[in-house]
């Protein structure tokens, strides 16, 4: 498995909070840490395997590993540090525990946004999960992606809302380059925003 490559720039905003003003800033130090969805898969042909509820079972002491939304991922999650150097090989180790518990259990780890190979997955038996099924249906039921989320500390608050109005402006771009939208050329409609199988 390669580590992940990313680099945290951390800064202070002061002044006016409209989009396009402009912002002054400060170093801060601030806590960080991950989350990164894994995808359990067969080591011999790559197939997602629904064995996340056994893999976190059969590792229930390490308290990084969490079950994820479809049975076919496992999540692990770093305690947060202040600096790359201590983040780093946290995230390695919980790695190296994911894939020793998914091992135990058959499979092995990978960190992919989705499989490459058709899956129908299965989701976790969890309440919360089938709230979400019943909201968002056909694209939860259909979908098997696997994200990598980095969190930061904000103190106080405000802060936290300071950034958010000034990333606005951007938020527009970033949905276009994240949506990932069937036409119905290819056999799919969305209508009151659910999608549905037009034949």
């Amino acid at each position: 498995m390669r580590p992940v490559n990313f680099v945290v720039i951390v800064a202070t905003a002061t002044g006016p909070s409209r989009p396009g003003d402009r912002i002054t800033t400060a170093p801060v130090s601030r806590t960080f840490g991950v989350e990164e969805e894994l995808l359990l898969v067969d080591e011999v042909g790559g197939e997602p395997l629904p064995l996340g509820q056994e893999v976190v079972d059969r590792h229930s002491s390490d308290e990084r590993l969490t079950t994820e939304f479809q049975l076919e991922q496992a999540e692990i999650g770093v305690h947060p540090h202040e600096s790359m150097e201590a983040l780093s090989p946290d995230i390695k180790d919980s790695r190296a525990s994911a894939d020793a518990a998914a091992r135990a259990a058959g499979a092995r780890v990978t960190a992919l946004a989705t499989s490459p190979l058709p899956v129908v997955p299965h989701t976790t038996p969890q309440p919360r999960y089938e709230v979400i099924l019943d909201r968002f249906g056909i694209t939860t039921r259909e979908q098997l992606p696997c994200g990598c989320h980095v969190h930061v500390s904000v103190d106080p608050d405000e802060q936290g809302v300071a950034v958010l109005d000034r990333i606005r402006a951007l938020t527009g771009v970033g949905q276009v380059f994240t949506m990932n939208m069937q036409s119905e050329e290819n056999g799919w409609r969305i209508q009151d925003r659910k999608p549905r199988r037009r034949f």
